[in-house]
């Protein structure tokens, strides 16, 4: 049986930012665009890449967000970093979630 979500909404009118220094596969670091306190925090979720790209992880933030252009992530409250490579430009969003319930 396959399941599947519609899962677009999640980014639809969100908080997006994008990577403005590559990361590489194992990076707790990630340097971006912009952030801003009022609307990043610590443990909020995160999409890494797109929806749709075989690459795109869902990720939290680890640690206090300060205004400026690094996040501090993890994989939801696990250790390590990110599974996959990411190139400059790909988007960043702040999501509510990070499971959808059938």
């Amino acid at each position: 049986m396959l399941l599947k979500a519609f899962n677009r909404s999640l980014t639809e009118d969100r908080e997006k930012t994008s990577l403005t220094v590559a990361a590489t596969a194992a990076d707790t670091t990630i340097t971006v665009q912009a952030v801003d306190t009022n609307s990043w925090a610590d443990n909020d979720y995160l999409i890494v890449g797109e929806i749709g790209s075989p690459t795109a992880e869902i990720m939290q933030a680890n640690g206090a967000v300060a205004d400026g252009t690094s996040l501090t992530i993890d994989r939801s409250g696990s250790a390590g970093g990110l599974r996959f490579s990411h190139s400059v430009g790909e988007p960043i969003y702040r999501i509510d979630f990070n499971q959808v319930e059938f």
